[in-house]
């Protein structure tokens, strides 16, 4: 992100930006695409989250028998190897 536009938002002042994460899990790292929603606090801080979520699939990050394995114990007929996430984050400038 522009560490200038971000230094000029206000208290209240929120905007939206395409961005790439990278999330490492069960030593499997993916590039997801995010939309992050930026809110500016009062000081040095921001509230940084999802506009929209992340979906995640267990495949990608080796936990498929793990989710296969918990459909087992639980009697059920499925479980979805596909997760939705939000993340919410605050970040303090220091």
């Amino acid at each position: 992100m522009d560490a200038e536009k971000l230094k000029a938002m206000k208290a209240g002042e929120t905007f939206e930006t395409d961005a790439e994460l990278t999330l490492s899990l069960h030593d499997s790292e993916k590039t997801l695409k995010a939309r992050l929603r930026v809110i500016k606090l009062a000081g040095d801080r921001l509230l940084v989250s999802t506009a929209d979520p992340l979906i995640l699939h267990a495949g990608d990050y080796g936990l498929a028998a793990g989710v296969d394995k918990l459909r087992e114990i639980a009697g059920l007929p499925s479980i979805s190897p596909v997760v939705p996430v939000n993340a919410t984050l605050v970040f303090d400038h220091k």
